[in-house]
């Protein structure tokens, strides 16, 4: 009964919720209030698992059940969602708050466990999406579709049903079919020590009956092991860790030790792009192998359908062909193999289509259209795990033209300052589709992929192919929602990463306080977001005696740079260029400190009152010693004749050099440094050529002689 369901229950954990709203329509439907809103058949797709949360492979309480209830609102009474808003103006999707006190906002509030009426609707509700199109209440619309109902009322019950209405036909398990008391396989690296993948793994199930192939989606990795419902004797298991080109497959036999072995496979991140020509035509480049494999996939549609097994012919490079099905499928799973004994480099990606493709007439009474306007034109396209929507009520799609949304194999790598956030997707069109510039893509998230305490940071980043860059979008958070909604300027490649972003102000210079906890970063790394933008940066060590100011210019040698490590809790002066935003890439899970959980961040800037409150200027460089004198001995650097720093002479390289920081005029040193002044540096009581400028926006070269 898999393609007359009304609900479909996923292997999977992490499969996010999702229901074709008005899908129990047996066929289409326009909505009274919007010719453009097209109801049409469908289902709810619930994983095994759920909570609020998103912690895969564990469910809490009653948020499984409360979350079928929301989908059910979607389903059954033509509802949508009203913590998602929409500005009909810009046409753009943003995290709606004030839309409250209904199961359509969050259906895990007791308070909210009613819908809305036309009384309480407005204003809060005002730029909710239901409001946009058809200016509806969630009651009104109810009625709308069930005109034989009461007015809305509250309704406390019931607690049991008044008609025998349900009735439950349990299959019998077959014999023999469970070869794991509990269906659990645990993950061991080469060296036979347990293993748990990085974000982004996934695992599946692969059966081979007879006439018929399968795949089975089983979520992603929980720590070192994974689930695996329903395995029987000869199935084949697999998980693909991507961003560690690690992959490990087993077929599973009776008596099983229930063990995994993961291994690297050097050279194995490719790069599969699916790109539908329609609902029975499929292409398929693969891109980042190696030339002279012997490559074939396979495509396992939704529906539980596989296709015949294909060759992929290499050509410049890339691997391609074509699936050509026998029935229309509108979303699937594409496996790219190496046909060698004894390999396990294989891959998975998933697609799914959504606008307007050709649906499904297989003779079903109520077949049900799966991933096809699963928000009746307001979502043309949802990715096969629930977790990515795109966002437009002007889109208006001819018949047989779509968009897909795949999740990607292999991507580019995460800038240095991000944290990824579950995959990435791309995002495309048939030819004669409509332009998607301005439409809007939202990522739900799993907060358990979310480095603590950055949720707030999240931001959907879009790859730009010319600049070969990760680039940040403008992004509408709703932590309550776990939801990331963006604006799109066309087709792509997006993915929702974490970064900390502190904004400073230049030309000039700034004081900001590092917030990152965990261990100290090197200061190239933690700074790369704005390389290019900054000249130095300081750090005054209040334990210091000697030269508290320490000092990191990107341009300067080695010698100069005493500043080597940012840390939690220190205060850095920075010399800008222009206005920047500075991005940081968070702590991660396996170095937690105390500090990071309970940040004393006032209690840790002690120097910060102490300190001068403008940097030193900083002079380096080759010295020509007077006659007589070796190297080691001080240089001062003067300033009408006032004392105003002292560095030491040293060897490098074969040369010798020095390096003063001079400092500022201030409390403490009132006759120093004023841009412009003019500053005498001597050694061994001789005077130093030539006389410098004061200039502390940047660290300076100067070459000395007697």
């Amino acid at each position: 009964g898999w393609d007359s369901a009304d609900i479909r229950v996923y292997a999977g954990n992490r499969r996010r919720p999702s229901a074709v709203q008005g899908g129990v329509v047996i066929d289409d439907q326009v909505d009274p209030a919007n010719i453009n809103l097209v109801y049409e058949s469908g289902m709810i797709h619930m994983g095994r698992v759920w909570n609020r949360y998103g912690s895969p492979g564990t469910s809490l309480g009653d948020d499984w059940s409360q979350a079928l209830a929301h989908e059910l609102g979607h389903y059954l009474f033509f509802l949508d969602d009203d913590y998602v808003g929409f500005d009909a103006i810009s046409g753009q999707a943003f995290a709606l708050e004030t839309c409250t006190g209904t199961a359509m906002t969050d259906p895990y509030r007791q308070d909210y466990s009613e819908f809305k009426d036309a009384a309480t609707w407005l204003p809060g509700c005002q730029a909710s999406l239901a409001n946009q199109t058809t200016g509806r209440s969630d009651w009104q619309t109810v009625q709308q579709f069930y005109p034989a109902l009461p007015n809305p009322r509250m309704n406390s019950g019931p607690t049991s049903l008044p008609l025998a209405l349900l009735e439950v036909h349990e299959a019998a398990a077959q014999e023999d079919s469970w070869v794991l008391p509990d269906a659990h396989l645990y993950l061991k690296d080469e060296n036979g020590a347990r293993l748990s993948p990085v974000e982004g793994s996934r695992a599946f199930l692969f059966r081979e009956g007879v006439g018929q192939a399968r795949l089975v989606d089983l979520g992603r990795p929980i720590n070192d092991w994974i689930l695996a419902p329903g395995v029987s004797p000869g199935d084949r298991v697999c998980v693909f860790e991507p961003r560690s080109a690690r992959t490990g497959c087993k077929t599973v036999l009776a008596g099983d030790n229930q063990e995994l072995t993961m291994a690297t496979r050097p050279g194995w991140q490719p790069d599969v792009v699916v790109l539908p020509r329609g609902g029975e035509v499929v292409d398929v480049d693969v891109y980042g192998l190696a030339a002279g494999l012997d490559l074939n996939a396979r495509l396992y549609s939704g529906e539980g359908n596989a296709s015949s097994i294909i060759t992929l012919a290499e050509n410049a490079g890339v691997y391609a062909g074509t699936f050509n099905l026998v029935d229309v499928t509108q979303d699937g799973f594409v496996r790219v193999w190496v046909n060698e004994p004894g390999s396990q480099r294989e891959v998975v990606a998933d697609y799914a289509m959504g606008g307007s493709p050709a649906r499904q007439r297989s003779g079903y009474s109520r077949q049900r259209s799966g991933y096809a306007r699963q928000r009746s034109g307001y979502a043309p396209a949802m990715s096969l795990d629930g977790q990515v929507i795109l966002y437009d009520a002007q889109l208006v799609f001819p018949e047989n033209e779509f968009y897909t949304l795949q999740s990607a194999t292999a991507a580019p790598p995460v800038p240095s300052w991000a944290t990824p956030v579950g995959l990435a997707y791309r995002l495309a069109k048939s030819t004669s589709a409509p332009d998607l510039a301005g439409s809007s893509l939202a990522f739900s998230y799993l907060e358990s992929e979310v480095p603590p305490g950055e949720e707030s940071w999240l931001k959907v980043f879009r790859y730009d192919e010319a600049a070969q860059a990760w680039v940040p979008l403008e992004t509408s958070v709703d932590p309550s929602e776990n939801l990331a909604i963006t604006t799109v300027p066309g087709a792509g490649l997006y993915a929702l990463m974490s970064t900390l972003e502190l904004p400073l102000s230049g030309p000039g210079w700034n004081l900001f306080g590092y917030p990152v906890g965990g261990l100290p970063r090197p200061v190239a790394d933690a700074m790369k977001s704005i390389e290019g933008y900054y000249t130095v940066l300081y750090w005054w060590d209040a334990n210091s005696s000697i030269d508290p100011w320490q000092v990191y210019a990107p341009d300067a040698p080695a010698y100069v740079n005493t500043l080597d490590t940012l840390a939690f809790g220190r205060s850095y002066w920075i010399y800008l260029k222009q206005d920047v935003i500075l991005r940081l890439k968070g702590q991660q899970p396996e170095f937690l400190s105390p500090e990071f959980l309970f940040p004393e961040f006032l209690f840790r800037t002690i120097g910060l009152q102490a300190a001068p409150q403008t940097p030193p200027a900083t002079y380096y460089g080759v010295i020509e010693l007077p006659a007589g004198v070796t190297p080691g001995q001080p240089v001062t650097a003067w300033i009408d004749n006032v004392l105003c720093g002292a560095g030491q002479t040293l060897m490098f390289e074969g040369l010798t050099v020095y390096k003063v920081n001079v400092l500022a005029n201030g409390e403490g040193t009132p006759s120093c440094g004023i841009p412009g002044k003019g500053v005498v540096f001597q050694a061994a009581g001789h005077t130093l050529a030539p006389q410098a400028s004061w200039d502390n926006t940047k660290v300076n070269p100067l070459p000395l002689t007697p």
